[in-house]
């Protein structure tokens, strides 16, 4: 086995040669250096044997897939948010420098990196990026003013500087079809991307151009990744958490060997108690030794129209390194008792204080006293009123002895103190307000209640789960995907009993905020903005186009009549004989959506046809030949 790994910046050229290295036949020769003489440490030819893809769980990209300017892909234009549409804040979106004088914030609604300075309290560099790129998370390079950021939308990594001339990006390589989560390895001048699709994806940044060179693959959801010091050094555990169903996912970094897969456990064996649905944050502790899980709890109650608490307090639960001491997770409670619903983002300073961003407990309106920025010790977490109304928090970040968090609607930079005091820092000058309205509704939620829309959906999608929502027949249901399968139903929830969205969106807010009148304008500004958002993107990229093909003539022929083509359907269907009539849901993004059915039977795509559920009955058993049936299973993947 042989690769050629070319350095531009020491223009240097290396020839992998037989030897044994850690059990791989692999070794790296000097074959051609420009003007220098160079020896290569057996360290350096370890990573870059990983790097050819040399272990189990890995796999090289090839050159052509490794070179981001040949394989960049065009996002269909029905999978890209619409003009206008403000995304779905996730978090962990603002980041300061380790040298504690910038602010490094992603600007989604504008698509902007922006920098602060945080000693003079202004606006630093803009850099502008492609409209509709959706920037994500950042992080810190080599240097306190070099910074690594995802772009959810426009499925890459960049490189921006504080200090570069180009008001764009310096570098921009496409990772993955939605990166979501990065960590940055100074010891080898690597990236680590976690995307919603489940690859782990290694990126090259010594180099002219940002190179991807391996990529594992994992469960879909993953959302947030920390390098961990374990026992075998510094950053060399590498820690993915998965948002669905709240898992984390801790790997060895030089190899990517499992070492475990850690979720919190329900706090009773009965459907009555508490269990974790959502993962929000993954949070390094400061000696990086561990990390803080923060997590929803949702309670399976048999409550009619949702009444009483069904997405709980959220909990932190304590990660630590193998051979290390077990960090103890501190309880997360306000101080007079208040529910925190639909976190968004947490941070903790090196004195024990932390600052959570619980979305869900901003108003509908003024007469509601709770605010969505919670900071203190963890167990007598107070309100924050140092952010005016007109500003959501969605993102939270710390220094040493402060806290910076970034608001949208109001597009600023506040940085506040322990003892409330705030400064802010405007981060667009355009002064008009962003149209936040729909996202405001979506995660607002009734103290009585504790439970916002996206409590349930998380990033408009599904949280993995089954509820008992109403008492009229009490069974569980799956909570569905809100993406892209809205428009163009004729009736809407799984029974029909509700003939267009608007009215199921009204339902639903009487039922969440019972004590409240929802204006009819807030229903139909959250209904609109529902109908836009557009299904994930799972593009035909390793599949056979003549496979494909035929999946999909076995999807005209077997599947469409229920589930429709181009837009859902809203007719209903028995799935067994004497059964209850149900609206089949429209199939996007179906992969990243286990388990199935109402009931959650089906664990894999497969057992959806193969006749493993019987309640799901014999019209979802696919008659056709192996072949057929694996040619289906690949369309709906790319669905």
């Amino acid at each position: 086995m042989s690769v050629i790994v070319k350095q531009s910046a020491l223009a240097c050229l290396w020839e992998a040669r037989p030897q044994q290295l850690g059990g791989k036949v692999m070794t790296f020769e000097q074959r051609q250096c420009k003007n220098r003489k160079l020896t290569i440490i057996p360290a350096l030819a370890g990573l870059l044997a990983i790097q050819a893809g040399c272990n189990g769980g890995i796999r090289e990209l090839t050159s052509g897939q490794a070179d981001s300017a040949q394989i960049e892909p065009v996002r269909p234009k029905e999978r890209m948010l619409a003009d206008g549409v403000v995304p779905i804040p996730s978090g962990g979106t603002v980041v300061v420098s380790s040298n504690q004088q910038l602010a490094v914030v992603s600007e989604a609604i504008s698509s902007q990196i922006i920098f602060v300075d945080l000693q003079r309290q202004s606006v630093a560099k803009r850099i502008a990026l492609r409209p509709g790129d959706q920037p994500g998370q950042c992080v810190e390079g080599s240097v306190p003013t070099e910074f690594f950021c995802v772009l959810r939308t426009g499925s890459a990594v960049i490189r921006v500087r504080a200090e570069q001339q180009p008001d764009e990006p310096l570098q921009r390589a496409y990772a993955c079809h939605e990166p979501r989560g990065l960590a940055f390895a100074a010891a080898d001048q690597r990236l680590y991307v976690a995307c919603d699709g489940g690859e782990l994806v290694t990126v090259e940044t010594m180099y002219r151009s940002l190179r991807p060179r391996t990529m594992q693959q994992l469960d879909p959801g993953l959302h947030d990744i920390q390098l961990i010091s374990g026992s075998s050094g510094p950053d060399s555990e590498i820690w993915v958490s998965r948002r669905r169903q709240a898992k984390v996912y801790k790997l060895i970094r030089s190899t990517g060997e499992s070492i475990e897969t850690v979720e919190p456990k329900a706090q009773s064996d009965s459907s009555m108690q508490p269990t974790p649905t959502t993962a929000s944050r993954l949070v390094r502790t400061p000696g990086r030794t561990g990390a803080f899980l923060l997590y929803e709890l949702g309670g399976l109650l048999p409550v009619a129209y949702y009444q009483g608490c069904v997405n709980c307090d959220p909990t932190l639960m304590g990660l630590h390194a193998a051979r290390t001491a077990p960090v103890v997770a501190p309880s997360l409670k306000t101080a007079n008792g208040d529910r925190i619903v639909a976190p968004l983002d947490m941070t903790l300073l090196p004195t024990g204080e932390v600052a959570v961003i619980a979305a869900g407990n901003r108003a509908l309106s003024g007469s509601d006293g709770r605010t969505p920025l919670l900071i203190g010790m963890p167990g007598a977490l107070k309100r924050s009123n140092a952010i005016p109304t007109a500003a959501m928090p969605v993102a939270v970040a710390a220094t040493k002895d402060r806290f910076v968090v970034q608001t949208i609607g109001r597009a600023s930079l506040w940085s506040i103190g322990l003892e409330g005091t705030a400064t802010e820092v405007p981060l667009l000058t355009d002064a008009a307000p962003q149209p936040i309205r729909p996202i405001e509704l979506f995660f607002a939620s009734d103290r009585s209640v504790g439970l916002a829309c996206a409590s349930c959906h998380p990033d408009g999608r599904d949280d993995g789960h089954r509820w008992i929502i109403q008492t009229t027949d009490g069974e569980r249901r799956r909570t569905l995907s809100l993406r892209g399968t809205l428009a163009g139903r004729s009736a809407y929830r799984r029974t029909g009993s509700d003939p267009t969205l608007t009215q199921m969106v009204r339902h639903d807010f009487t039922n969440l905020h019972p004590r409240s009148t929802v204006p009819s304008t807030d229903v139909t500004e959250l209904t609109s903005w529902l109908l836009k958002l557009p299904p994930m993107w799972n593009a035909t990229d390793g599949y056979s186009p003549s496979a494909l093909a035929r999946g999909e003539a076995v999807y005209q022929a077997s599947c469409a009549r229920c589930h429709g083509t181009d837009k859902p359907q809203g007719s209903k269907q028995a799935l067994t004989a004497g059964g209850p009539q149900l609206v089949a849901p429209f199939l996007v993004d179906v992969k990243n959506h286990a388990p199935y059915f109402t009931d959650g039977c089906a664990v894999t795509l497969r057992q959806t046809i193969d006749g493993t559920c019987k309640l799901a009955g014999r019209v979802h058993q696919i008659a056709d030949s192996a072949s057929d049936q694996q040619a289906l299973l690949d369309y709906l993947a790319t669905r």
